[in-house]
């Protein structure tokens, strides 16, 4: 990965004035220690400031699979039971999935396991994926204007979303962070690079794919 050669302005509204950093992916879907490689992006102040809950938001949806990795789990059982369901950091939020989870089963191919289905926002999904993709794009093509590009997010079923990686291998270039924590996939069009497809892959359970175009 390249970075933004001048870093001198926000990578979701270019706005030049109270530069941060933001981390892509957010560094909470990370268990301690984090590794020392993670990614970040200049982000002002005012947009910094609004990230939090939806960065909460993710990693609950993305660590709650059934099938994920050993890191999903300490994610989960660490940080997420007893920090963010513990401590209410986004109550309302959290009371919304809970009661609108209801029992259910899922298809595997070790057989029918029991589950709780768990009804997620895809909106504030979307919006953390958008923002990856935003940041990716920024730290390896800063010339491209993210603000004339429209996006489409696709979510993969759990169960199938290490074969549809497996599948993309050797295909398109590939990053990885935290050994297998964030697994990520990107082809751009050499004659537009507005043109872009993205996987992405947390916990080797919940894939996402991200396409975009110009507006």
């Amino acid at each position: 990965m390249q970075s933004d050669p001048s870093g001198k302005r926000c990578y979701l509204c270019g706005s030049t004035e109270n530069l941060t950093r933001d981390h892509v992916p957010p560094k909470n879907l990370f268990p301690p220690p984090r590794p020392s490689n993670l990614r970040t992006v200049p982000c002002c102040y005012t947009c910094n400031n609004g990230l939090s809950q939806d960065d909460e938001y993710f990693r609950v949806a993305v660590s709650a699979m059934i099938n994920r990795s050993p890191d999903g789990e300490r994610i989960w059982n660490e940080r997420v039971i007893p920090s963010t369901f513990k401590d209410r950091r986004i109550g309302v939020l959290l009371d919304e999935c809970v009661a609108k989870s209801i029992p259910s089963s899922i298809s595997t191919p070790f057989g029918v396991i029991p589950s709780i289905a768990i009804p997620f926002r895809c909106e504030e999904i979307r919006r953390v994926l958008i923002r990856i993709t935003k940041g990716f794009l920024f730290l390896t093509h800063p010339e491209v204007e993210s603000g004339t590009i429209d996006y489409d997010v696709v979510i993969v079923p759990q169960f199938r979303a290490g074969d549809f990686a497996a599948s993309l291998d050797g295909k398109m270039a590939y990053f990885e962070l935290g050994n297998g924590i964030f697994r990520m996939w990107r082809g751009l069009a050499d004659s537009d690079l507005r043109h872009g497809v993205w996987y992405y892959l947390f916990y080797n359970s919940a894939g996402f794919g991200v396409t975009h175009k110009p507006k």
